[in-house]
Formats: C-alpha cells, structure tokens, sequence
C-alpha cells in the first residue's frame, strides 16, 4: 500500500498461530476476509503451527506468500491452567525472526478487522500519529487483564521503533514453589477475605505480558487502541475505589457504549463476541469461542461467522480521515 501520510510504500506482515484443524479452518476464513476487505494491501502471511504433527515438522515451508513455521511444544513444565496461553504465546514467539516488513500484526484467529480497508487505515494511523502500536486492549470484562494497552489479540507493530528482539509473549505465570511461611499466607488470605475479587484486578499478566511491562510506562514510545464496546454500568460505590480495586476502568473515554446494531450495522449478539470501536465505527470482533469448545457445533458456529462477515462485505464499514480523529 501506498501511504497517504507519508508517501512510502508499508507492506505487513500478518503474524498467526494455529493448533488444530477447528483453528485451522478459523484461521483461513480471517484471511479470505482480509484479502476481500484489503485488496491493495500486500501482506506476507506468517503461520505457526502448533498442531501436533505441525510441531514434528524440522523445516518451515513457504506456499507464495504464505510461510508456515512448525510451532511449539505444549509446555508441560508449566501451571496445567497456564499450558494453553505459553503454548499460543511461543508460537507467536517462533514467528518474530522471519518479519521482515515494517509493519507487522498479530492477530488472534478469531478477532475479525471490519471496516473496508481497515488494515490499511489503520497503518496510517500509525505513521501519521508516530505510534509504535496499534490495536485492541483486552476487553474490560476480563478485569483480571491489563487495561489501555493494545495486546496479541490485534496488536500492530511498527518495528522501525520497536526492536523484534524486545517482544516476548510468554505470560508471566508465577512458577510453582513450596508453600511460603504460615504467616505470609495468612497475611495473604486475610487479604483476599477482605478485598474478595478485586484482588485480582489488573493481576493476571497474560499472554504478551512482557510486551506491557517494557514499554506501557516508557513516555519514548506512543500507542493508541481502539475502544472495546461495553454499556455496563458501575454502582455508586464503584466510584470511589482506586483503579486497582475498581471493576471498571477509570478512563471515561475507554470503553464505548453503544452495540454494532444500534449503529446501524449488523449486529453481534448471535456470536456472544467482543465488539470494538473506532471513533464511533465498527473496527473488529473477536469471537473468543476457543476452538475447542466449539467442536461440538463447529460446523454451525463457521456458518454464522461467515454469515456475520458477508454482511460487512456487502455493506461496508468506510473509514475517512475526517472519521479518524487524533
């Protein structure tokens, strides 16, 4: 693509991961979607697969513009709970030394960028803004996440200002150690008695992880993310708490309360997904049903995801740069 800010032509890479057939077949239909959504845009697609024959091959193989990369091994010295989001994040991390293009993005199966030539805009975005990432935070409902950060479920990158070398998805799970002194964890459940969930607000540091710690609090580096849609409403009370303790994100301007369908576009609650925003337009969905658990009714769910996307592909969502605001 040839940039409207800059004039340069930014090419990108598309960083997946997949690890079965079920993910497989999610993983194809994003793609179908941003070909037809993003034509002009030249994108080298790089696949890790961390299926189990997949992580048996010994070479990389490369089908055009598609280079597959045999994925990691399920770490089995890790928490059981915790497996699922080191085995996803190594894949990723597997990946990092073959982006060869300025721009790259990770991208979860399943996380959908709507608009027509959103990826394209999106770019644009960053290099007229300077920005070193781009993307979707974790959406607030998962309270236990990190906030105002974009992460790998739609993270773009800018490697002119990040160095590869520095991004790391691993999660950063506490490793398994004997139980600390009585009076420590009596100190502890004490703690959790009196505060109850919202202990855990903003402590579960999840895939790409590392990525936050390095560069949230770094004033070198700037960032935007799109805003995550979410009419819930806070009590009275939730008001006064401190931003650690607080379900709720502080930042009024965070979260965006009205649904695709009150929009006027078509609406999602048939996928039960996470819809984002991008100044008052649709910008992605994420399904965030793990293929595993949809194998029950697999066939069903792809005809409703490819259901849902036609329906962007007929009418589309069209970002201008009066819609982008800065």
């Amino acid at each position: 693509m040839k940039c409207k800010n800059c004039g340069k032509n930014h090419d990108l890479t598309i960083c997946f991961v997949y690890h079965s057939p079920e993910a497989k077949a999610l993983l194809d239909a994003n793609r179908r979607f941003i070909e037809e959504m993003d034509p002009a845009m030249n994108i080298q697609w790089l696949i890790a697969d961390n299926t189990p024959e997949g992580r048996k091959a010994t070479q990389h193989r490369q089908e055009g513009s598609v280079i597959i990369v045999p994925g990691a091994e399920m770490p089995m010295d890790k928490p059981a709970y915790a497996r699922r989001s080191y085995h996803h994040a190594r894949g990723l991390n597997k990946l990092l030394p073959y982006i060869q293009t300025r721009y790259a993005l990770v991208l979860d199966i399943d996380f959908f960028i709507l608009p027509r030539e959103g990826i394209t805009a999106s770019i644009e975005h960053m290099c007229r803004n300077n920005l070193a990432f781009f993307g979707a935070p974790y959406h607030p409902k998962h309270y236990r996440k990190v906030r105002y950060f974009p992460c790998q479920h739609c993270l773009f990158v800018d490697t002119d200002k990040i160095a590869l070398d520095t991004l790391d998805f691993d999660p950063q799970v506490p490793e398994i150690r004997s139980k600390p002194a009585l009076k420590s964890r009596i100190a502890r459940k004490i703690k959790k008695q009196i505060i109850g969930p919202r202990y855990r607000v903003g402590q579960t540091f999840d895939t790409g992880y590392p990525i936050y710690q390095r560069y949230y609090r770094d004033s070198h580096y700037k960032w935007d993310y799109v805003n995550p849609v979410w009419d819930a409403r806070p009590s009275f009370f939730e008001h006064f708490l401190p931003e650690r303790l607080s379900f709720y994100p502080k930042r009024k301007t965070y979260v965006y309360p009205l649904s695709f369908a009150t929009l006027g576009y078509p609406g999602d609650d048939s996928l039960n997904g996470e819809a984002y925003v991008w100044n008052g337009l649709p910008f992605g969905y994420h399904v965030r049903d793990s293929t595993h658990k949809m194998l029950r009714n697999f066939d069903a769910k792809m005809k409703t995801i490819n259901s849902f996307l036609q329906k962007f592909i007929k009418n589309p969502v069209l970002l201008t740069a009066s819609q982008i605001k800065e």
